[in-house]
Parts: structure tokens; C-alpha cells; sequence
């Protein structure tokens, strides 16, 4: 048995604490700057925050010149910022992403120490920053990260105020991060932290843990009425700028239509939506890899009472169970819609690597951690077997096929001593061998795997920088049919009174290719064989050719032509 007042003498230092923060915060930078932005999503982004720096209209965000209501306007006022300081690069528009991650891998540690202690929150804090779907969150230049900064920030507010702190300060730290959780992607951004906060009081109370607090309930229906205020400071005036459409389609169709209907196949309806309930638990179990391996021994401890002290026992429930619920009955579901448990999650996961140090736990409990070695063997194998086969099953990827074996290796042979380790019920044994794994993983990853990624399924840089260094003048037409992609609009970045068009008549195609003046057109060798055979051969002359893989098309995998009418383009 563990000696528990030794366990409490190795506390993490600060410098311990501060090493650890800034390595995930190094990693984040080092997987931002090793991949161009990745369609759809980030392009759209990425390509707002241009055109509303360089247009000067910071309320209603655009895309190639058209409204897109999808967020609000926060998000690319965070990302005109790193834009304004960093230029026309990845790592510009995926900063809001990092810091937003990193602030709430910081919380998660602060959180561990207020609420079990500060070994329980540095553990968390590395099992938080270093899970999968929270390390690619984290450099992604898309609203999540920055999001689930603020709200992890508001339920930190919470957590302090639950513990006796001075109340006033840390209400209107709350408000504000309400406010900008709110004006970075709408209303989830304070749903979640309140429902959050109410679980974790009624579980408290349910509990004998909490007692009723008028003053505390008071203030936080207040922030979360006054960020509102804000949110709606911005949304009204946005709202008559554009005519009605940001609200009809920015909270209607992208905030309730997506409870209630699922979008873009991101759910289903009927049986279907019965057959998707347990969708989240698949998605845990991936997501919060490697550190899913201690879940089920820690939800053991929580149902059997034997993790911590009621209170403690409470706030976790309350951190993940509502939001969790919530998210599964929702229509549209996609993998990043519960990150912001995750801090609960790793919490939990520290907080039973403890209990168990501590030798606290129920035998069944150790049950379920050593059983897990039977679903993680599993997952790390058929992981192992992706990526040293994927350089040889995806067009073009012979590049693929070295670094994709040795992450393969990697990780086979640090899930045996990880799986080996969980099976004699060595927790932290586990935890190290996953720790140990991750640096080199990513080393590979960034090094040689992405580069070889970059050639073989994204063409949109390469492509946009031909069609810039032909020397097009400001005005110069150009055209996309059968490659629509959202990275090739930004990376052609086009001023923001000039956008990229779309044509796929073949009529139009061969009206537009007649005109006597400079243009280009990005078309796929299938959609060029149409048009030439239902309106002959097209006068253009070849550019630039490329093979892709349109990884977010279904793999489609297509030849693109990037195709030249009238004389050279020149620029102005």
C-alpha cells in the first residue's frame, strides 16, 4: 500500500507545471506550421478573416464576397489579430486555436488543484492538452478552440466561487467569458458552461454536498444574461446590415435546424437517430485517446462512491454529464461538439490514477481499469495497421508508406507496453508508456508524415501559387468548375471585391472561354472532357496540371488543369 503523505510530498513544482504547458504549447505550434489548412472548414475561416481585415467590415463576416452566417463575427476578430501580427500564414489563423486550448489545459490544472490537488490537475492538464481530438482542435483554424477556452473559463469562474473565493472579480471574469463564448459561436457558447454549472450544483445538492447559495445562482443568471447583452450588441446592428439573413440562417438554420434536423448527414432521423444515441461513447473512446484507458476504471470509482469526497465526486458528474446528454440527443452530431467535457474527463482520469495510488479504490474498480487492456489492444492495433498501410492502399502515396510504418511501429509497440502495463493494473505505468509515445509520434508526424500527406491529397497551394506567379492582375477572372474547394479560394486570396467565381454549364464554360480577355480556369480533366465533347475543344492554353485526391469529396480522386484564355495574364 502507498504511502499517502509521501504521495502528497511530490507535488508538481511550478517549474514542472510551467515545462508542461509550454510543451503543449510548442506541439500545438509544431502541428500548425507542418500542414497547410485542411477542407473545408478551416479555409472558410481563415479566408473571412482576410476578407474582413482587408475590407475593414468587422460585422458581418463574408466569404468570396458572399454572407456567411454560419458564426458569429468573434472568432475572425480573435484570427485578424494573429493575421495583423503574423501575415498570410497557417499558423496566423490557427493561433486563436492554440491559445484557446493551452488557457484551458492551464484551467484544467487550476481546476485540480482547487478541487482534488495539484497532482491531480497537472496530470489532467497533460491528459487534457495531449488527447487526439483536443491536440488537432488545438490547430485548427476553426472556432472550437477558442471556444472551449472561454467556456472552460467560465466554469473555472464557477469552480473558484463554489470554493469559497471572492465572488465579484471571478462574476465578472465569468461575464466576459460568456460573452466571448457567445460571439465566437453563438449560443452553445453559454449553454454548455450553464448547464455545466447547474450539474455540478444539483448533483452537489442531491449529494448533501451543497447547500442552496441564492447569491452564487444570482450571479450567475446575471453573467449569462449580460453576456448575452453583449452577444446581441454585436448581433442586432449585424443582423439589419445584412438584411435579416444572419439571424434567419445564423441561429436558425445553423443553431436550431441542427438540434432538431441533422445536417449534412451528421445524424439521422427515425431509427436512425435511435441507432446514433450511443455516438458519443464511440467518439470518447477515439477522441480522448490514449487517455480513454483510465474511463472506465474512473466512471467504476464514481458509481461505486469510492473517488474522493461527495463534493469532488459531484463536480465531475456535473462537468460531464449534462453536456454529454445534451449533445447525444441532439440531431447533427460531429466529434467536437462535447470537447468541452474533456477537461472533466481528464479530471476524472487523474483524479482515479491517485485513488489508486492511494490504494483507495473498490477491487472492482482495479477490475475494470486491468479489463480496459482488452478494448485499448484493440484500437492501438487497428491504429498501427492504418498508417502503415495507408502509403500503400491511397493513390499516390508512396511517399506515405516509410513514415506511415514507422508511426505504425510507434505506436504498436508502445500500445503493447501500454496494454501489458493496464492488464497488471500499473495505471501510471499505462499513462507513461502513452507519454513517452506522443513526442515521437509527433516528431514523425510533422516530419515526415504531413510533408508526404501535403503532396499526395492537397493540391490547393501548389495550384494557387502557379495561378499567382503567372502575374494576374487584380481584376483577372478566374473561374473553378468540378474543385470548389474553400482552400483554393483562400490560397488564390483574391481581394475581397474580386472573388473567385463558379461555373459549371458547359455552355457558360465555353461563353466564358470565348471572351478576349485574361482569365484562368481551374477545372478537372473529367469536367473538361464533358464540355469539349458537348461544345468542342475550348481555345485555352494548359498552365498547370496536378493530380489530387479530394479527401473531402468521398476521395474523389481528380487531374486538375488550371487553364489560361486571351493573352498572358499580366500584372497591373
Amino acid at each position: 500500500m502507498a504511502d499517502v503523505n509521501t504521495l502528497h510530498d511530490h507535488q508538481p513544482t511550478r517549474w514542472r507545471i510551467g515545462i508542461g504547458l509550454l510543451a503543449l504549447f510548442a506541439a500545438y505550434l509544431l502541428l500548425a506550421s507542418s500542414s497547410t489548412l485542411w477542407d473545408r472548414d478551416e479555409p472558410r475561416f481563415a479566408r473571412c478573416t482576410v476578407e474582413m481585415a482587408e475590407s475593414g467590415d468587422y460585422l458581418v463576416p463574408r466569404f468570396n464576397n458572399e454572407l456567411r452566417p454560419d458564426k458569429p463575427a468573434g472568432i475572425y476578430w480573435l484570427m485578424s489579430v494573429g493575421y495583423k501580427a503574423l501575415g498570410f500564414n497557417e499558423v496566423a489563423f490557427r493561433l486563436p486555436s492554440i491559445l484557446g486550448i493551452t488557457l484551458a489545459a492551464f484551467l484544467t490544472y487550476l481546476m485540480g488543484k482547487r478541487i482534488f490537488n495539484a497532482r491531480v490537475g497537472y496530470r489532467a492538464m497533460l491528459f487534457y492538452g495531449s488527447a487526439l481530438i483536443v491536440a488537432y482542435m488545438a490547430t485548427a483554424s476553426t472556432a472550437d478552440g477558442a471556444m472551449n477556452g472561454m467556456i472552460t473559463l467560465a466554469i473555472w469562474c464557477f469552480v473558484e466561487i463554489t470554493y469559497g473565493r471572492s465572488k465579484l472579480p471571478l462574476f465578472i471574469l465569468m461575464t466576459a467569458a460568456l460573452a466571448m463564448a457567445q460571439l465566437i459561436k453563438g449560443p452553445v457558447g453559454v449553454v454548455i458552461p450553464v448547464i455545466s454549472m447547474l450539474g455540478m450544483g444539483v448533483f452537489g445538492w442531491r449529494a448533501g454536498a451543497f447547500k442552496f447559495n441564492k447569491t452564487i445562482w444570482l450571479g450567475v443568471g446575471a453573467a449569462a444574461l449580460i453576456s448575452f447583452g453583449a452577444f446581441a450588441a454585436w448581433g442586432i446592428p449585424a443582423n439589419i446590415a445584412s438584411d435579416g439573413e444572419l439571424m434567419k440562417l445564423g441561429l436558425g438554420k445553423h443553431v436550431g435546424e441542427r438540434a432538431i434536423t441533422p445536417q449534412e448527414n451528421h445524424g439521422g432521423t427515425g431509427l436512425k437517430y435511435v441507432l446514433w444515441l450511443p455516438f458519443y461513447f464511440v467518439v470518447v473512446l477515439i477522441a480522448f485517446a490514449p487517455w480513454s484507458m483510465h474511463l472506465a476504471g474512473g466512471m467504476s470509482s464514481l458509481l461505486r462512491k469510492t473517488l474522493g469526497e461527495p463534493q469532488q465526486r459531484a463536480m465531475l458528474w456535473g462537468y460531464v454529464v449534462p453536456t454529454f446528454v445534451m449533445m447525444s440527443l441532439v440531431a447533427t452530431k460531429l466529434p467536437h461538439y462535447i470537447l468541452p467535457i474533456f477537461p472533466g474527463l481528464a479530471l476524472l482520469c487523474a483524479a482515479a490514477i491517485d485513488a489508486s495510488q492511494c490504494d483507495k479504490l473498490h477491487a472492482n474498480d482495479k477490475w475494470w481499469m486491468r479489463r480496459t487492456a482488452f478494448v485499448i489492444a484493440p484500437v492501438n492495433l487497428a491504429g498501427a495497421a492504418a498508417a502503415a498501410v495507408v502509403g500503400w492502399v491511397m493513390p499516390g502515396g508512396e511517399g506515405l508508406r516509410l513514415p506511415g510504418a514507422l508511426l505504425g511501429a510507434t505506436v504498436l509497440g508502445f500500445g503493447a507496453w501500454q496494454a501489458i502495463s493496464l492488464h497488471r493494473g500499473r495505471m501510471l505505468q499505462a499513462s507513461r508508456a502513452s507519454m513517452t509515445c506522443l513526442p515521437i509520434a509527433l516528431v514523425i508526424a510533422c516530419v515526415l508524415l504531413l510533408p508526404e500527406l501535403e503532396k499526395a491529397i492537397k493540391p490547393s497551394k501548389p495550384l494557387a501559387d502557379k495561378v499567382i506567379e503567372a502575374g494576374l492582375a487584380t481584376d483577372t477572372s478566374i473561374m473553378l468548375c468540378g474543385f470548389n474547394e474553400p482552400s483554393l479560394v483562400f490560397y488564390l486570396n483574391r481581394p475581397p471585391d474580386q472573388p473567385v467565381g463558379f461555373i459549371s454549364d458547359p455552355e457558360k464554360i465555353m461563353q466564358w472561354a470565348s471572351v478576349d480577355e485574361p482569365g484562368v480556369l481551374i477545372i478537372t480533366r473529367k469536367r473538361l472532357d464533358r464540355v469539349e465533347e458537348a461544345q468542342g475543344e475550348l481555345n485555352l492554353k494548359l498552365l498547370f496540371e496536378s493530380s489530387a485526391l479530394q479527401y473531402s469529396d468521398n476521395a474523389a480522386e481528380s487531374q486538375l488543369l488550371a487553364l489560361v484564355r486571351g493573352s498572358k495574364p499580366g500584372k497591373e
